[in-house]
Parts: structure tokens; C-alpha cells; sequence
């Protein structure tokens, strides 16, 4: 049996999902890179200028705006390389793919924790003759709602895709198990 028929149609498959995810988080986050230092590279200065009124959520996040987005960007970057490592069943790649996934997962968490003291932080005074507070505040906790039901649906499908990668159906793909031939003999203890 070769390696190649060893290789599942489902690795190969979230392997290039994630290439392709990977491909366009890491493109856009150089882009904001490019923005951020040649363009305009005293947004930061001037954000910090703008927000001194601000809540210190808003005053904490334009002033690491610079170093927010060079971790999205290496992140975005990290999960391509290892996105491609796990096309090609590296198991260095199988196990920094799920650290990264395991990442990504607090990060959106992290994420709605922050959106929830960012929505609580500000004043309904953006409150018009057309929208009361009221109708603010609502919309406030429908967006807190979503994303939080969205961070739930996230979360379910890495943990998901964790625990499948860590199966050993999957990481005989990856040789983990030693050599081609000891991988193709290889019967899962349940079968026994």
C-alpha cells in the first residue's frame, strides 16, 4: 500500500479549505499591514488623539491597533504554512494546525468578551429622535446575542475538526506510526 492511497479524501479537503481561509486572512492582513505602516503611519497617533474621550476599551485597542494586527497577520500566515504541511500529512503541521485552531477559538471568544464591554462601555447617547435608547440598547443585545451564537457555532466546528485530526484513523496519515509499512498494517484498537 502506498502513502498516497493511505491519504483520506477529508484530510485533503479541510487541508484546502484552510488554505484557501488562511490564503485571504494572511492577503488581508498584509494589506492592513501596508495600510497601516506606509500610508498612513501615524493613524495610531492620531487615533490616540481622537479617542482621549473615549472608553478605555476603545483607547486600549487604537493604541495597540499596530500590534493587534501583525498578530492577526503571523497567525493568518502560520495557519496557511501549516494548512499546506497538513496537504502534504506533515505531523509537525497536523499538530501546530490544532494549536492554531485552539488559538483561533480563544481569540473569538476573547473577541466576544471584548464586544460585550465595548457595547456595555458605550453611552446610549447615540440615541436620535428616530431611535431612542431603548432601541439602541436592543440593538446592542442582539448583536452581543448573534455573536455569541456565532462564537458557539465557531467554536463547535474547530473543536470538531481538533478532535477529528487527533483521531488515529487520521494521524496514520501523517506517519506518526512509524514507517509506510507499519502504517499500512496499522488496525485501530477498537477493531481488535
Amino acid at each position: 500500500m502506498t502513502e498516497r492511497e493511505l491519504r483520506s479524501n477529508s484530510v485533503t479537503l479541510l487541508a484546502w479549505v484552510f488554505i484557501i481561509l488562511a490564503a485571504l486572512m494572511t492577503l488581508i492582513g498584509a494589506t492592513q499591514n501596508v495600510l497601516l505602516h506606509w500610508f498612513f503611519p501615524n493613524i495610531v497617533a492620531q487615533l490616540n488623539n481622537d479617542f482621549i474621550g473615549a472608553p478605555p476599551l476603545a483607547r486600549f485597542l487604537a493604541a495597540h491597533l499596530k500590534w493587534i494586527i501583525g498578530l492577526f497577520t503571523l497567525l493568518s500566515t502560520l495557519l496557511f504554512v501549516s494548512a499546506v504541511g497538513v496537504l502534504h500529512r506533515h505531523d509537525w503541521a497536523r499538530k501546530l494546525f490544532i494549536r492554531l485552531l485552539i488559538i483561533g477559538l480563544l481569540w473569538k471568544v476573547l473577541s466576544l468578551v471584548l464586544m460585550t464591554l465595548f457595547m456595555a462601555e458605550l453611552p446610549l447617547a447615540r440615541a436620535t429622535p428616530f431611535n431612542n435608547a431603548i432601541e439602541v440598547e436592543n440593538f446592542q443585545t442582539l448583536m452581543i446575542g448573534f455573536n455569541a451564537l456565532l462564537t458557539i457555532a465557531i467554536g463547535a466546528v474547530l473543536i470538531r475538526i481538533c478532535h477529528y485530526l487527533s483521531l488515529p484513523k487520521v494521524t496514520v496519515e501523517f506517519g506518526s506510526l512509524g514507517e509506510i509499512e507499519s502504517v499500512a498494517k496499522y488496525v485501530p484498537k477498537e477493531m481488535d
